[in-house]
């Protein structure tokens, strides 16, 4: 494969398709709606966090997995420390579960996507109960307007990223999501941003 003219990072989508599918129209690169690659110097590069916080983190990984399938040249999808969790999970017992603690990482209609109910059964009366609860929750945010303090903050970093990006005309970037602190990328892991 060429080396890229334009590489798009995108990353922490968490539950958002919404956002995923306005980052992948502002790059031009790919049409979501015919399935063709429109920008032949661009590349994609998915750093992780697909799932959580937002309301729809099944439809995220769904897209992103079908980008990876479409155009496995020109998409390439990390795992963050999200998914990484619920793979984990795997090998845990029920209550220890990263997913049994929803009620820290996931909007309530993320949660409610994995559900029985959501995947062809009925929901249990346990997770009627807990989602219930979840959106109690998040009514009390709501209402307190604690979400207005996330978003001063977020402004914020904005502005000192934007600032820090416009000092960066040629490095070679290691991307990543996370790793461990001994790990060396290696060569052909590098990318030349211009």
């Amino acid at each position: 494969m060429a080396m890229a003219d334009v590489i798009w990072a995108i990353g922490d989508l968490h539950g958002d398709v919404h956002c995923a599918r306005a980052w992948l129209r502002r790059t031009g690169a790919v049409n979501l709606t015919s399935w063709q690659w429109l920008d032949e110097r661009s590349r994609l590069i998915f750093l992780g966090d697909y799932i959580d916080k937002g309301p729809d983190s099944r439809a995220v990984l769904e897209l992103v997995h079908r980008l990876t399938v479409e155009f496995p040249e020109r998409v390439t999808a990390l795992l963050g420390n999200h998914e990484l969790n619920l793979l984990i999970d795997r090998t845990r017992q029920p209550g220890d579960r990263y997913l049994d603690y929803a009620y820290a990482a996931a909007h309530p209609a993320q949660y409610s996507s994995w559900l029985s109910g959501a995947i062809g059964g009925s929901p249990s009366e346990a997770e009627q109960r807990t989602l219930s609860a979840l959106y109690a929750a998040l009514q009390e945010v709501y209402a307190q307007g604690l979400q207005a303090k996330r978003t001063a903050a977020c402004e914020g970093q904005v502005v000192r990223l934007e600032r820090a990006a416009k000092g960066m005309d040629s490095w070679s970037v290691h991307v990543v999501h996370m790793e461990g602190e001994d790990a060396e990328p290696d060569q052909e892991e590098k990318l030349e941003l211009r």
